[in-house]
């Protein structure tokens, strides 16, 4: 039983000396936080403005496709138009090819 009674008294003085430590871990890992965080911010920022920068530029691609394709389609409405208008000419009666 002595060994186990010695055993509890240095648990309970070490004790003292393990919370400290912990505390002293905590404190710096708290401090190096803080120092990574601006470090974190500013490599944020720099990617957000990245991204917009490349979203802004391929707006702009995207819209000459886009407008591009628009043209094409009236244009092909357009030469299809007659074709249509014959079309449903003949269906109904009023047209008849010989």
């Amino acid at each position: 039983m002595k060994n186990k009674g010695d055993r509890l008294i240095k648990r309970k003085e070490n004790k003292g000396d393990r919370l400290i430590k912990g505390m002293k871990n905590k404190e710096d890992r708290h401090i190096k936080r803080k120092e990574n965080k601006g470090d974190r911010l500013i490599k944020r920022m720099k990617n957000k403005g990245d991204r917009l920068i490349k979203r802004t530029e391929n707006k702009g691609d995207r819209l000459i496709k886009r407008t591009e394709n628009k043209g094409d389609r009236h244009i092909k409405r357009k030469e299809n138009k007659g074709d249509r208008h014959i079309n449903r000419m003949e269906n109904n009666g009023l047209l008849v090819r010989t």
